[in-house]
């Protein structure tokens, strides 16, 4: 029999960002509630620091909160061996720069499209959600996807299989958090085009 080790997941919820990867890979631990992640089961160890000490019934969840933890991209989870008192995932970001590149994009040149179709994004301001229609065929939606958010959109289009480009991927979720602040600032969002924000202001 595989002897698991007793792990403590340390998860920093100050610096998340609701990127919704930590759920969609470790859905026992980790649940989006708004803007942030909540750790279940996590006791507060100081402001915004939860902990939660366990021990993995099994090599998937040993596997699958690993995972989590290295998923996040701003490193607000980290995973310690409690035997040894070190870091499996370490909080810190490290950085050994061997190469440096400028970003460049052609869009002429390097946009292809997803083999598994494209999308038609809009936001429902009255009912504050977003809509997005699945196409395969020019302007003939075969799939209709309304969230509130664009995490749980993003994640539903991934658990449908609608989606195989990472480019695509890219782009679907830079369109996707745009409708979001579209509806979250009650300004137009129009797909491929930049969004104005209505900020609010405080009145005295």
């Amino acid at each position: 029999m595989l002897t698991m080790k007793q792990l403590q997941i340390i998860y920093d919820k100050k610096k998340c960002i609701a990127a919704g990867l930590c759920e969609s890979i470790d859905p026992e631990h980790f649940v989006l509630n708004g803007d942030k992640a909540d750790l279940i089961g996590g006791k507060p160890s100081k402001k915004d620091i939860f902990l939660l000490e366990f021990t993995p019934i099994n090599e998937k969840q040993n596997k699958q909160v690993i995972e989590a933890a290295m998923s996040c991209p701003i490193n607000a989870i980290s995973v310690k061996d409690m035997a040894t008192n070190s870091f499996i995932v370490s909080p810190n970001i490290t950085e050994n720069t061997q190469k440096e590149i400028t970003s460049t994009y052609d869009e002429a040149n390097e946009w292809k499209m997803d083999p598994r179709g494209y999308f038609l994004i809009r936001t429902d301001v009255k009912k504050k959600i977003i809509e997005v229609g699945h196409c395969m065929e020019r302007n003939i939606v075969d799939i209709k996807i309304t969230g509130k958010n664009a995490t749980e959109t993003f994640n539903t289009i991934i658990r449908e299989n609608l989606i195989s480009s990472m480019q695509h991927a890219a782009y679907l979720g830079k369109e996707l958090y745009k409708a979001e602040l579209a509806l979250k600032y009650k300004s137009k969002y129009v797909q491929d085009k930049d969004i104005k924000l209505k900020r609010k202001t405080k009145t005295f």
